[in-house]
């Protein structure tokens, strides 16, 4: 994540689609049309995209992760 803060957009990609993995299992778990899963999946990409600036290295990154996929 802090690549992707500083700009490194090979890393912010390669973060999303790691995030996007791991998020497509959460979400399977939870919902139960592909549809609803993928229409979720982008809202919490979009919204870790609006809050990247604020995560701060000294913390973990799954919990600040996890966090936004469930609110």
């Amino acid at each position: 994540m802090q690549s992707a803060q500083n700009g490194d957009a090979k890393s912010y990609t390669q973060l999303l689609q790691e995030v996007s993995t791991y998020l497509k299992a959460f979400l399977a778990s939870k919902l139960r049309t592909p549809a609803d899963q993928q229409d979720l999946l982008q809202d919490i990409l979009l919204s870790i995209h609006k809050a990247r600036h604020i995560f701060d290295h000294s913390y973990p990154f799954k919990p600040w992760l996890m966090a936004i996929a469930q609110s």
